[in-house]
């Protein structure tokens, strides 16, 4: 099952336990994800996890000003200082994390209203190949939509057609209406493509990859963002994996800004 779900919260600073989500130890997020029906493989942090206090509009804000990137058995997990982006793909239930993610980062949740503590949260996906062999709350969109619903107040909408692809959207909104974010997300996916070269790419053990392809993000960094000695992702932090027998996911973080790349070559995917 190739298309991936992906999860995003992102919590009002102030309300966050413990000033930063990324402090929050790894010990923690494995229990986290085993709700996800996924683990933790490796992490890569942009900067270290440390606070700094700053000064911001008067007042003092305690940040890490980085991202911590875990790659997973299933795709990723990006965190920040206030915010979680959880991506997986296959037969993983990430909805099923979403309680647990709520506890760990504003305990008194339940006694609040999701605007107190919430800036907004998301849930996207693309059309399941094969729905029927998805596990709760992840059956339909429309199970999913409900389980969304009984945490936040949002929007469900489907982009597109069945006949090409379908983007699934859930928006919960609670951010002011005058307030902008420089949040920036873009996403491509790419199916159909010729089995034969990306099965003798991304096999674990292909006899015949090149030595572009063992690290191909690493080889392609530099293409996708430049060489001006001032670009913060000229210092990124990629971490890369070949699974058995074939796939291969990469994260690249810089700042607070993070890249991912999540191939699943079979015929099907």
């Amino acid at each position: 099952e190739g298309p991936e779900k992906t999860l995003t919260l992102c919590f009002k600073p102030r309300r966050v336990s413990g000033h930063s989500l990324r402090l929050v130890p790894q010990e923690a997020w494995t229990e986290i994800l085993k709700h996800a029906k996924c683990t933790i493989l490796s992490r890569a942090d942009s900067t270290p996890p440390m606070l700094a206090t700053t000064t911001n509009s008067k007042e003092k804000v305690i940040a890490s000003k980085g991202v911590t990137a875990y790659l997973l058995s299933e795709s990723s997990l990006f965190v920040t200082d206030n915010s979680v982006v959880l991506k997986t793909c296959g037969r993983t239930t990430p909805l099923m994390a979403l309680e647990p993610i709520l506890d760990l980062a504003v305990p008194s949740w339940r006694t609040k209203a999701p605007e107190h503590y919430l800036k907004y949260a998301t849930l996207m996906r693309l059309g399941y190949m094969r729905p029927d062999e998805q596990l709760e709350p992840h059956t339909s969109w429309t199970q999913e939509v409900q389980h969304m619903d009984k945490y936040f107040k949002g929007e469900a909408v489907v982009l597109g057609s069945e006949a090409t692809s379908m983007q699934h959207v859930y928006v919960a909104n609670y951010l002011p209406k005058d307030e902008i974010i420089d949040t920036l997300s873009t996403q491509v996916a790419l199916t159909n493509l010729d089995t034969t070269e990306s099965m003798r790419r991304f096999g674990k053990h292909a006899v015949d990859r090149t030595s572009k392809d063992d690290s191909p993000l690493a080889y392609m960094w530099t293409d996708l963002h430049g060489d001006e000695k001032r670009n913060p992702a000229n210092n990124a932090k990629l971490d890369e994996c070949f699974f058995e027998p074939i796939g291969y996911s990469a994260n690249g973080v810089f700042g607070r800004n993070f890249t991912t790349v999540h191939i699943t070559p079979q015929p099907g995917c």
